[in-house]
């Protein structure tokens, strides 16, 4: 009889897993039953990592996992039986890889040892690799590290070469490019923690935020900030230097500006994915002063005085 294993089950995921759900039950597993973990019962152990390695070859590839699929969802330990008009030696473009998939299935014995129309490599699935090469410590990956990095706008604005301390980690240097944003994540391969088994170390995700500043906030891939000026700057316009991310510029105030007008300082904002820049939105504030000398106040009764009489005539 050939049987029929629901690698699905195996895995313990569900037949719609995405391949990260694929990915963290084979590693949960394969840490559970390495035989290195069960010394006393290395036996059952082996017999498991294999089929937990063999769902995993087949569910981790596209092309595999849908050849599979395709042969129909059967009780786990059941007899196989093909589906209509299944025929193991058809010829088509996808013949050798059918052919690949049915030997690997049939021929290593994990389906009840039997060959289904297909040549056999024996009862042993790895060959002359032998176990541990096979499937040793080396597949086995290291666990990935997630740890969060604050940056200053101007930072996240330019870019930055970070020189950072991970602990029992070590030291990594990282460079950070020019328009990250709160939420990204830098990876940086083979940073994690090391495998248990000697094979490669996990990746270590560090996930960006950004600082509060004191005058700039960013808003999509506008950079806003606020200027006060003077009423008299405000009525008669004005020239003034404003700060920016890229740093001073020149600007031109318009007379009769109006308060919380807003002026676009175009291509000052934040760096755009696909290249170029956002702009940075200036909001006029005009400021009131909350005391006044005897001039300033006379002027200011005079003007009073000359609106009251323009909107009398």
């Amino acid at each position: 009889m050939v049987q029929y294993d629901d690698f699905y089950e195996i895995l313990g995921v569900p037949r719609n897993a995405d391949d990260a759900q694929i990915k963290k039950a084979f590693r949960k597993l394969a840490r559970q039953w390495h035989p290195d973990s069960n010394p006393n019962n290395k036996v059952e152990a082996e017999n498991k990592f294999k089929k937990i390695n063999q769902a995993h070859s087949i569910l981790s590839d596209p092309e595999k996992r849908a050849q599979y699929d395709r042969l129909g969802h059967m009780p786990h330990g059941s007899e196989f039986k093909p589906p209509p008009g299944f025929d193991p030696n058809f010829s088509g473009t996808n013949a050798g890889n059918f052919a690949d998939l049915f030997e690997m299935l049939f021929s290593s014995g994990s389906m009840g040892g039997g060959n289904f129309g297909g040549s056999s490599r024996g009862a042993n699935p790895f060959g002359n690799q032998g176990f541990g090469n096979a499937f040793g410590g080396a597949q086995i990956k290291g666990d990935d590290v997630s740890s969060n990095l604050v940056l200053t706008l101007e930072e996240s604005f330019h870019g930055v070469s970070k020189r950072l301390n991970f602990g029992k980690l070590g030291t990594v240097e990282v460079k950070i490019p020019a328009g990250v944003v709160d939420g990204n994540k830098i990876r940086l391969s083979g940073k994690g923690n090391p495998s248990p088994y000697g094979g490669p170390s996990g990746d270590l995700f560090l996930i960006i935020h950004l600082a509060k500043h004191a005058h700039f906030v960013l808003n999509g891939e506008n950079i806003e900030s606020s200027l006060s000026i003077s009423i008299t700057d405000a009525v008669f316009g004005c020239q003034k230097s404003v700060q920016t991310l890229s740093g001073q510029i020149d600007l031109t105030i318009p007379s009769g500006i109006q308060s919380g007008q807003k002026l676009r300082l175009t291509g000052q904002g934040w760096t755009k994915k696909g290249g170029g820049k956002g702009d940075h939105l200036l909001q006029i504030l005009i400021k009131v002063p909350k005391t006044l000398s005897d001039q300033q106040r006379k002027l200011f009764e005079e003007l009073k005085e000359l609106e009251a009489n323009e909107q009398t005539a």
